[in-house]
């Protein structure tokens, strides 16, 4: 019973923030493409310069080694990343997610 527990607590999502509003997903999946494999990434305005990303991992590892990129540039801004346990993913996240797991 611990050990599933355990399970459920892991993170698999981490919120980026400070991203310059030139930056696309594809560099956000580029900047974190030797942390774990993504299922999703949802990018939303944050301030009039900046936006924020939601990136989901397959696995909590991902997330864990993403953190530790906290404090480097994306896009020539300094970005924070911070782990997130209660982001809803959107409806359309379900349907990629289900694409990308048929082989």
């Amino acid at each position: 019973m611990k050990y599933c527990l355990c399970l459920l607590l892991q993170v698999r999502i981490v919120k980026v923030s400070n991203i310059f509003l030139a930056a696309s997903k594809r560099d956000i999946k580029e900047f974190f493409s030797f942390s774990g494999d993504i299922q999703y990434i949802e990018l939303r305005s944050e301030f009039e310069r900046s936006q924020i990303a939601y990136v989901t991992f397959k696995e909590s590892q991902g997330a864990d080694t993403a953190m530790l990129l906290s404090g480097a540039t994306i896009a020539d801004l300094c970005v924070s990343i911070t782990p997130v346990e209660d982001y809803q993913l959107p409806p359309e996240a379900y349907k990629e997610i289900l694409v990308n797991l048929t082989p």
